[in-house]
């Protein structure tokens, strides 16, 4: 039985975690996201054949890690032009969007309001006004590493819904154990208290429900 949630890897971890694995190499066994990160957009529009292709897989459970990142020199208009792009195929096959925002809130509030759908904002960072927008608009947020260390980021976090949640280890050689047992006591919840919840929000979002499935 899996016992925990790993939404946002690049990194294969142990027994009893179910992960989606952020990769290039996408293999028969596991689950994966795929997408065009900000980071490997050219100078140009992108060919998205391939997205096309591999996201029809069975073992793709979202389109991602895409999104907008305004501390590199790639043009913004082209990275929101690629985004959308990729929005519209999640949208056209039903799949859930991870996203990687760095410097774009603002960006993402105003697309939030123009193409409302599922979001997953991975390794989030920003402040308590930032978090509850995102989430009274439908979004849900991933924490990861930076929650074991970012004061404010914990003060945030205390004051969220736990139902607009999820956790990662994103490229970082940390336990997702680690950060669970952490965001529970945080919570002042039981650990399987939290197990259940993102259990619970991770079959919402994506339709699995990962205690009838064995590792």
């Amino acid at each position: 039985m899996y016992q925990y949630i790993d939404v946002h890897t690049h990194k294969t971890a142990s027994e009893n975690i179910f992960e989606i694995i952020n990769s290039k190499n996408i293999e028969e066994k596991g689950y994966f996201s795929v997408g065009i990160h900000p980071w490997r957009i050219g100078t140009s529009e992108p060919d998205y054949s391939k997205i096309y292709e591999l996201a029809n897989k069975p073992n793709i459970l979202a389109i991602g890690e895409i999104g907008i990142d305004r501390s590199i020199n790639t043009n913004i208009e082209l990275q929101k032009q690629v985004f959308l792009k990729q929005l519209q195929l999640a949208k056209e096959i039903n799949l859930p969007v991870i996203i990687h925002c760095v410097r774009a809130y603002s960006d993402f509030q105003q697309i939030i309001n123009s193409y409302p759908y599922t979001y997953i904002f991975h390794g989030f960072n920003a402040n308590l006004t930032i978090a509850n927008y995102f989430i009274s608009n439908g979004g849900y947020l991933s924490f990861g590493k930076q929650l074991l260390t970012n004061k404010k980021l914990q003060n945030a976090f205390k004051e969220l819904s736990v139902y607009n949640i999820f956790f990662e280890t994103d490229e970082n050689d940390i336990s997702i154990k680690d950060i669970y047992i952490f965001a529970a006591k945080l919570l002042n919840i039981s650990l399987s208290e939290l197990q259940e919840m993102i259990q619970s929000n991770f079959k919402k979002v994506f339709g699995i429900d990962v205690r009838k499935l064995a590792k």
